[in-house]
């Protein structure tokens, strides 16, 4: 493969796992969260043994959503709904 076939896979690869285990999707069957956290659809912090619906300064949902969208980069767009 070449390098630019390998950088797809990992680009792909980091976008499902993005969508699958930070952000809700009512098309994951089974899902991965409890039902909880579809209101915000989006968790902010991801623990080894928990996730949690707030980040460390704030449950706000601007903050869950916008901790999770930085650093802002030309992939961003692909993350957004």
């Amino acid at each position: 493969p070449t390098p630019l076939s390998r950088g797809r896979l990992l680009l792909a690869t980091e976008l499902r796992g993005a969508h699958r285990y930070w952000q809700m999707s009512d098309r994951l069957h089974p899902p991965v969260y409890p039902k909880n956290f579809t209101g915000s659809r989006m968790v902010g912090v991801v623990g080894s043994a928990d996730a949690k619906v707030t980040t460390w300064f704030g449950d706000n949902p601007e903050y869950v959503h916008g901790i999770n969208m930085m650093p802002f980069t030309p992939i961003t767009e692909e993350l957004l709904p």
